[in-house]
């Protein structure tokens, strides 16, 4: 009897441990704090999202599309539609941003350069939102690059999409 008993003991402590240990991982869990990785997950492909939409977005009135606008602003700038192409990007794009981003209460900045890093855009749309200020935590833009023939020249589209 008295090893049975020993085993039970051995059993109950056993089953003592274990829903302790359950009760501490639940404890940890429910005290950690939530990151906002979805959050920058979700600015990261709306910004990505927008970029891709913006580019494949054809022009009302016009026998053009953003792409081919933006290669013709930094190649050309001609008169596609009686109106300079620079003007008529940022026109079209504003309007786009202001009533996508700007309904959401989005701070963001449209910039087209010649590569990642490029220091000075050659178009730039913003609305309150300096992208490479350590105080606005910039996420990673959404982005895309533009072949321009014959050049062969590489732009970045970027989008950032700030906190302010």
């Amino acid at each position: 009897m008295n090893t049975r008993a020993q085993f039970e003991a051995m059993g109950l402590a056993i089953i003592v441990v274990l829903i302790s240990l359950g009760l501490l991982v639940v404890l940890l869990f429910s005290v950690r704090e939530e990151t906002d990785a979805p959050e920058r997950y979700r600015d990261q492909q709306l910004a990505q999202n927008i970029v891709d939409a913006l580019l494949a977005t054809s022009v009302k009135d016009c026998p053009i599309d953003i792409a081919d606008l933006i290669e013709d602003v930094v190649t050309t700038n001609r008169n596609p539609c009686n109106v300079p192409s620079e003007e008529l990007l940022k026109s079209i794009v504003g309007t786009i941003l202001s009533e996508t981003l700007e309904k959401q209460d989005y701070h963001y900045a449209f910039l087209i350069r010649e590569d990642v890093d490029g220091a000075t855009p050659i178009l730039e749309i913003k609305k309150s939102c300096e992208p490479g200020l350590p105080e606005q935590e910039t996420e990673e833009p959404g982005n895309q690059p533009i072949t321009v023939y014959p050049t062969v020249q590489t732009y970045m589209i970027l989008l950032y999409l700030c906190d302010t």
